[in-house]
């Protein structure tokens, strides 16, 4: 019991590090005792948003350094994106 609750404290330092605001963020206690399964949902909705939004910045990345730009060109383009 005590290690599901680790590993779901695990998963939201995870969600948390990756970008997740803390205001998506469930406690361990609403999945563990399933009381606001909700919020449960919401956060991996988030999640789920945010890895799509960075998906698609690697991909326009990757295409915009594939057709039209030189590697400092490129460099100079990401840092300006990624600001």
């Amino acid at each position: 019991m005590a290690r599901e609750r680790e590993r779901i404290g695990i998963f939201l330092n995870k969600a948390n590090a990756y970008g997740i605001p803390e205001s998506n963020l469930f406690q361990t206690d609403y999945l563990y005792e399933r009381t606001n399964l909700v919020q449960v949902c919401t956060c991996i909705r988030a999640l789920g948003i945010e890895v799509r939004m960075v998906d698609l910045v690697m991909t326009y990345h990757n295409y915009v350094y594939c057709c039209c730009c030189s590697d400092s060109q490129f460099g100079s383009l990401y840092s300006a994106v990624t600001l």
